[in-house]
C-alpha cells in the first residue's frame, strides 16, 4: 500500500501547477511481498481515474476473491490493454 501511495502522491506533485502533464503508461508491481484488499480497491480506483495506464502487471496478490472480482470488473471502466496478473491461487477459479 506504500508503494501506491507514493505513486499516486508523486503522480499530483509532477503534475501541480505543471503544463505538461505527467501520464502513466504502465504499473509494475511484481516483486511485491503482498497486495491487500485495500491495496487492491486502491489500484483499481487508481486506473480508472488515469485512463492513460495501458498495461498492469501484477504479481503475489494475497486478496480476497471478491476483491479479485471487484478488480476485474473495474478494469472495464479503465483503458487497459495488457493485463500480467501471477499468483492468484487456483481455488479463486471455478472451472466446469
Amino acid at each position: 500500500m506504500e508503494t501506491l501511495d507514493v505513486v499516486i502522491e508523486t503522480c499530483e506533485q509532477m503534475n501541480a501547477g505543471n503544463d505538461h502533464q505527467f501520464k502513466i503508461k504502465a504499473l509494475n508491481f511484481n516483486g511485491n511481498s503482498e497486495l491487500t484488499d485495500i491495496s487492491v480497491r486502491i489500484m483499481t480506483e487508481f486506473v480508472q481515474k488515469h485512463l492513460d495506464i495501458k498495461v498492469l502487471s501484477i504479481e503475489r496478490i494475497k486478496t480476497s476473491c471478491g476483491r479479485l472480482s471487484t478488480l476485474f470488473q473495474g478494469l472495464s471502466s479503465s483503458r487497459i490493454v495488457e493485463l500480467n496478473v501471477s499468483g492468484i491461487p487456483v481455488s479463486y477459479f471455478s472451472i466446469e
